[in-house]
């Protein structure tokens, strides 16, 4: 049921459901998104692979989304500089803002996936204690636009650019914005809000705090972190709830136009804003579906390395050129000829040796193939194959 707010110094604003659940792209989107999402749940991942995950996906899906929320609002910060203040111990060495934004939106991710409900079994009850929680988090040591961490603000903000919908003034006095948050938490825990798809109730929370515009500063990257609270208490595994950030960014210009035409022109009809969202958060769990099963299938290919070596259908030399092949994706003939560690394995080894070896690993074991592109040969680990054949 909708839930009519009446601010003293602003239009009335309702918060509502209002968007076409008929919409073949909405219903196809939810259908691809709870499937990647089990699909991602069902990777079995052994004990002595965590590390090897967490690593080359978490992490570094980690560094992308926080890279793709900053930018999102200025953050020159790069990928790798990022990374840097993510290994930064000495919390008084990180002084600059861009920097103090990293750091926090680092301290918000780390919130949000140690999150503990009240009620474990229950759905998670959306509160403007927990709202204000991921604002103060965020905007820590900041100090910008008369923003005060966790607290609402009383005076006003405009939002927005002419190429993106125009200039958007949200309520600027307190009273009003306190009216407004109460019945946006009001609705978001209703019985309505709470049978829809998780997904929805997420993207909407996302849209309306957005509309409210609640905070001095910070709050594109409090209505985000929101949204991944709810995705990741639905259960969006390995950093997946966050990757929708990525995605916003590359999106940068569709993304702030639906939001005002969702505002302006659509009245408050969701629809479009509701596809685009849901279109995104498919974007990202097929990217981390693959970027896993990528780095799974690699360790399943390492694990078998190791096993041919180990009962030595396989000699050392071998077992290192297909090491070496697996790690760099694709080789040339001409790079791997090359290759410092390749001549300290063939010192005192005649050609015919290596070319025996080669020879072994692609007819006799099958564990890397050939590949000719524009006249060049290339080497690549036989990961499919190998898959195929065994799996």
């Amino acid at each position: 049921m909708p839930i009519e707010v009446k601010p003293y110094k602003f239009e009335p604003v309702i918060f509502e459901l209002r968007y076409n659940r008929m919409a073949d792209e909405i219903m196809g989107f939810i259908i691809n998104i709870l499937s990647n999402k089990k699909a991602v749940e069902k990777i079995h991942i052994i004990p002595n692979w965590v590390e090897a995950i967490n690593e080359r996906v978490v992490k570094q899906l980690m560094i992308k989304s926080i890279h793709g929320t900053l930018a999102i609002e200025g953050n020159p910060s790069t990928e790798k500089e990022i990374e840097k203040i993510l290994s930064e111990e000495d919390l008084r060495k990180i002084k600059e803002r861009k920097d103090i934004e990293t750091y926090n939106i680092k301290q918000v991710y780390d919130y949000i996936n140690n999150f503990k409900k009240p009620e474990p079994n229950k759905p998670l009850l959306i509160t403007e204690e927990l709202i204000r929680e991921l604002h103060r988090i965020i905007t820590d040591r900041t100090f910008e636009n008369g923003n005060v961490p966790g607290q609402y603000r009383n005076f006003e903000v405009k939002v927005g650019d002419e190429q993106h919908g125009g200039i958007y003034r949200p309520p600027h006095i307190l009273e009003d914005i306190k009216m407004l948050m109460k019945g946006l938490v009001e609705w978001l825990n209703s019985e309505e809000v709470m049978k829809e798809y998780p997904v929805i109730r997420a993207i909407l929370a996302h849209y309306y705090l957005e509309l409210i515009h609640p905070f001095g500063d910070g709050n594109g990257r409090a209505g985000r972190a929101l949204e991944s609270l709810i995705l990741h208490d639905f259960g969006f595994k390995y950093g997946s709830s966050f990757a929708l950030w990525i995605y916003y960014y590359s999106n940068y210009d569709i993304y702030f136009s639906l939001f005002s035409k969702a505002r302006k022109e659509n009245k408050g009809e969701q629809t479009e804003f509701i596809i685009f969202a849901l279109s995104v958060l498919n974007n990202a769990l097929e990217n981390v579906f693959e970027e896993i099963v990528n780095i799974t299938d690699k360790l399943l290919f390492k694990d078998y390395l190791s096993y041919l070596a180990k009962n030595r259908k396989i000699n050392s030399r071998q077992y290192l050129i297909s090491e070496m092949i697996l790690d760099k994706n694709i080789m040339s003939a001409e790079e791997l000829n090359n290759y410092p560690l390749l001549n300290t394995l063939y010192k005192k080894r005649t050609p015919r040796t290596f070319q025996r070896d080669m020879k072994a690993l692609l007819e006799t074991h099958q564990l890397i193939i050939k590949i000719t592109k524009e006249e060049k040969i290339y080497y690549q680990a036989n990961i499919k194959g190998l898959i195929s054949k065994y799996g």
